[in-house]
């Protein structure tokens, strides 16, 4: 399987979605904006160890691209989706990817693994943050 998509290296190159996120996390006024400092500043070193170190939960998903999917407003509607089918569920998700060339790996049949972090919100709930994603566009063979 290759990974296609890194949190952290989309992070890497993206100062201003880390600035908005620690400001919403941070603004008092909007008790329900952000995600609560659990781990550290959000992508801070902190926050990166918490991770690394396993600290932040996370979820494993594997499954198999079923479908792709248009899912938006865009008057361009080419596929920005997959519907993922595994043992237990079929659910829809994002076309995560570094680099815009790797979307074409994304195709039905194909094998995908996603790594979920869960990430405690001001509000309360947790929110199911994509770090990875891996791909395999040759058959799939075992979901395990």
């Amino acid at each position: 399987m290759k990974e296609i998509y890194s949190l952290r290296r989309r992070l890497t190159n993206d100062h201003e979605h880390v600035k908005l996120v620690r400001k919403a996390s941070r603004d008092r006024k909007r008790k329900w904006a952000g995600l609560k400092e659990t781990f550290g500043p959000y992508a801070s070193k902190q926050w990166w160890q918490a991770w690394d170190d396993g600290t932040i939960p996370r979820v494993v998903k594997r499954g198999t691209i079923s479908e792709l999917v248009y899912a938006g407003m865009d008057t361009d509607q080419t596929p920005n989706s997959v519907m993922i089918k595994t043992h237990e569920e079929s659910f829809l998700e994002g076309m995560y990817v570094n680099d815009e060339a790797d979307k074409e790996l994304y195709v039905v049949g194909g094998l995908v693994e996603l790594v979920y972090g869960l990430l405690p919100l001001r509000n309360g709930e947790d929110h199911d943050c994509v770090f990875n994603v891996r791909i395999s566009s040759g058959e799939a063979n075992a979901l395990g």
